[in-house]
């Protein structure tokens, strides 16, 4: 018997309409989303259970905060300088 694989992805996008359409697929082929739609939130998500993600998915651009109303054009930028800063010791 094979045992199944299974992955949880963490999202970080601000726009669930796109997920959404995502969201069937991914649990067909076992992954779970776990969505955050702000950096903030997907950084509190992170230090609790770094470890349970297989993969994290950044929008290109998206809210840093969770008060934020728009987007941000460096949220990539900012978002990697966390993760190398934060969590590059916890892989």
């Amino acid at each position: 018997m094979r045992e199944e694989t299974f992955y949880k992805v963490l999202w970080v996008e601000d726009d669930l309409s796109i997920i959404q359409g995502y969201q069937i697929i991914a649990e067909s082929k076992d992954i779970e989303l776990d969505v955050a739609t702000n950096w903030e939130e997907a950084e509190e998500k992170l230090r609790i259970n770094f470890k349970e993600y297989s993969a994290i998915i950044l929008d290109a651009q998206c809210k840093i905060k969770k008060a934020d109303t728009v987007a941000s054009k460096l949220f990539l930028g900012q978002c990697l300088c966390s993760l190398i800063k934060n969590f590059r010791r916890k892989a």
